[in-house]
């Protein structure tokens, strides 16, 4: 595996020996449940995470990127688990090349979901 430059990790069927997969894809599983549970966030973290996404949607704007208004912080947090808004779910990354995808990634951070604070 390798980290990416934004934390990633990159593996894949041509990186992990097939002997190896099995313990690959338990280990994965593993984080993933840590992850799962650090998603559980309280309403004042979902409220710091809504600012978060409020703010990455202007930054987002003015890189001249067309992102719909955040929904109100009470429709945001009442619908955190059910109907999650992200402001760079709504950037098209289709022909964004790698280049300009990290640029525009360390101009305006996607909040960081998992540990309930914004990046």
């Amino acid at each position: 595996m390798t980290i990416d430059w934004d934390g990633g990790v990159l593996a894949d069927s041509r990186t992990i020996p097939i002997e190896q997969k099995p313990l690959y894809e338990e280990d994965a599983d593993e984080c993933m449940a840590e992850i799962d549970a650090m998603q559980v966030l309280d309403d004042d973290e979902k409220e710091r995470l809504h600012d978060a996404e409020v703010r990455t949607r202007e930054c987002l704007l003015d890189h001249g990127h067309e992102i719909p208004p955040a929904p109100t912080l009470q429709t945001y947090v009442e619908t955190y688990n059910t109907m999650l808004w992200a402001a760079w779910s709504y950037v098209d990354l289709r022909n964004m090349d790698e280049d300009t995808y990290r640029q525009l990634n360390e101009s305006c951070p996607q909040p960081q979901w998992s540990a309930g604070v914004s990046g």
